[in-house]
C-alpha cells in the first residue's frame, strides 16, 4: 500500500524552455529513503477529465547521499495536468507523493559475477533524469570508473541541455568521473527515422566493447530494440535494466499517462 508522505519546496528554476528544476525538504517523514535510479508519484490533488487523481512519476535526479532533501526536473506539457502543476508551484508549497518505487537499481560490484565487466547506462530524452540519479547514487559509485554513459536526444527538445548534464557528471569529480560520456541527436518523437538513428548510436557503442551490464531509460520505442540487440549479442535478460517513461509496452497502473514521462 502506497504510503502518503509530504515535502515542502525550497527552490525551483527554469533550466530550459520547458524544464524546471525543483528542490524539496522532506517534512513527512524526515529522510526519503530512496536509492539512486529511483522515482515518487506525486499527487496533484486535481482530477483528470475521466474523473480519476492526477498523480505523475517523477524520477529522483539528485545524489542519496542527502536523505533530507531531492530533485525532481519536470517537463511541461501542453495540456499535462501535473506537469503545470509542477511548474505554477511556489517555495514553501507543500507536495505530496508516495514512493520511492521502481527497480532501476544499481547492482554492487561484490554482489555481481563479473566484477571486471564494464558497464553501460542509455538514456534517451527525459530518460536523463533516471540515467543522473543512478549514476549520482552512493551505490553506484564503485562502477562509476567502468561505466559508459550514451544520452540521445533531438536537438530541437526542450528538456535540459548537454551543458546542464555535462556538469552533473563532472561534478562527481575526477576519482568518481565515468569512463566514457557520449552524447547523440535523435529525430523528434515518433519520426519514422528515429528507431533506425538510436540503433545506428547504439551499434556504434557496441563495436567498442561489450558490456557486462546495461541500463536503459527513456523511449520504450527504443529501448526494447537496444534490449533485443544485447539478448542477440548473449547478453543475458538478468544484466539489463530498463525503465520506460514513455511508449511503455505496458500500461503501469495507478500512474497517469501524459507524455514524456517521469
Amino acid at each position: 500500500m502506497a504510503v502518503p508522505k509530504t515535502a515542502r519546496l525550497l527552490a525551483a528554476e527554469n533550466v530550459a524552455p520547458k524544464a524546471r528544476r525543483l528542490v524539496f525538504e522532506m517534512a513527512d517523514p524526515a529522510e526519503l529513503g530512496f536509492v539512486g535510479g529511483q522515482y515518487i508519484i506525486i499527487d496533484s490533488g486535481l482530477t483528470l477529465p475521466n474523473g480519476k487523481a492526477a498523480k505523475r512519476a517523477y524520477s529522483i535526479a539528485s545524489a542519496d547521499a542527502d536523505q533530507t532533501r531531492f530533485e525532481l526536473i519536470a517537463r511541461r506539457i501542453d495540456g499535462g495536468i501535473c506537469s503545470n502543476y509542477l511548474h505554477q508551484l511556489e517555495p514553501g508549497a507543500t507536495l505530496k507523493f508516495s514512493g520511492p518505487w521502481g527497480k532501476f537499481l544499481p547492482v554492487s560490484l561484490e554482489a555481481d559475477a563479473q566484477v571486471a565487466g564494464s558497464t553501460w547506462v542509455i538514456a534517451t530524452d527525459t530518460g536523463i533524469t533516471a540515467a543522473l540519479g543512478l549514476l549520482r547514487g552512493g551505490a553506484f559509485r564503485e562502477r562509476r570508473a567502468q561505466t559508459t554513459l550514451l544520452w540521445l536526444s533531438s536537438p530541437t527538445d526542450d528538456f535540459v541541455s548537454r551543458t546542464f548534464v555535462s556538469d552533473r557528471i563532472a561534478a562527481l569529480g575526477a576519482s568518481g568521473g565515468l569512463r566514457e560520456v557520449h552524447m547523440g541527436d535523435l529525430p523528434p518523437v515518433h519520426h519514422p527515422e528515429r528507431v533506425a538513428a538510436g540503433l545506428a548510436h547504439f551499434d556504434a557503442l557496441r563495436r567498442s566493447s561489450v558490456p557486462e551490464r546495461v541500463y536503459l531509460a527513456g523511449d520504450g520505442a527504443l529501448l526494447y530494440p537496444f534490449a533485443n540487440a544485447l539478448a542477440l549479442a548473449g547478453l543475458a535478460e538478468s544484466r539489463v535494466a530498463i525503465e520506460s517513461f514513455f511508449n511503455v509496452p505496458v500500461k503501469k497502473v495507478g500512474v497517469s499517462a501524459e507524455g514524456d514521462a517521469k
